[in-house]
């Protein structure tokens, strides 16, 4: 059992729906969280060792997988994509009680911030039946696919060029190597469609499967945190990528 910090617009000023769930979320966490330690390891998402590196995330999907298992991982979401339906305080109180304790998803939970949102908000619905119950159960996981050499993180400086043919995007370019993807299946790609607009438009978001052929995964000794030169995705391949 954690020590837990009275937080302001606690118990006290709440409704009775939102004392008797914020009752629930400390009787869940409770039962199944860890303590907070002074210094937590999971919290360092960059290790220099693979074996690290995989643990981290494993310890992570875990912890998602036991939120989702017991009604707690997208709140917010809709129930037909494996969410809570509750109201945007739902979150807040979680995260209040949450905070107490040293158990979350890390890697996975930033993906998921990134990607459901954008999901439940453009995507088509087979799209996001297909995609967000694995996203929010830790099943699946998803990598970023934004930075490149030559622009770092300025997104509006990519060059990665997708061009479509028919049903299809020819895609050519390169991404600078990402957290994690070597254990990711799926990634958030984002590419340049139209050189001529603006460079911060013509920019569509797309979902890539890793395993795609002509997407190489670096070896071991040229991801991050190894010594090396900085590694790259380099692609020139023809994908069948959903949503944009």
């Amino acid at each position: 059992m954690s020590d837990r910090t009275f937080t302001p617009g606690d118990d006290a000023t709440e409704s009775p729906e939102q004392v008797a769930f914020r009752a629930s979320a400390r009787s869940f966490l409770s039962a199944h969280a860890e303590p907070r330690a002074e210094v937590d390891p999971w919290q360092i998402s960059g290790f220099p060792d693979d074996d690290e590196a995989r643990a981290y995330f494993e310890h992570g999907r875990a912890w998602q997988r036991t939120l989702a298992t017991h009604g707690w991982a997208g709140l917010t979401w809709p129930t037909e994509y494996a969410g809570g339906d509750h109201p945007a305080w739902a979150e807040r109180i979680f995260s209040e009680e949450s905070s107490a304790y040293g158990s979350g998803p890390g890697f996975i939970g930033a993906t998921i911030a990134m990607l459901g949102p954008t999901l439940l908000a453009h995507a088509t619905h087979e799209v996001k039946a297909r995609h967000l119950p694995s996203l929010l159960n830790g099943e699946v996981a998803w990598c970023q696919l934004f930075s490149e050499p030559g622009a770092g993180s300025d997104v509006a400086g990519l060059s990665s060029r997708a061009v479509r043919d028919g049903d299809e995007w020819v895609v050519n370019g390169q991404k600078v190597w990402t957290t994690l993807a070597h254990v990711s299946k799926w990634g958030l790609l984002v590419t340049r469609t139209d050189p001529d607009v603006p460079k911060h438009k013509g920019l569509p978001y797309s979902l890539l499967d890793i395993e795609s052929p002509g997407l190489p995964v670096p070896p071991p000794s040229q991801r991050p945190g190894h010594a090396g030169q900085p590694p790259v995705f380099t692609f020139r391949s023809r994908w069948y990528i959903h949503g944009e």
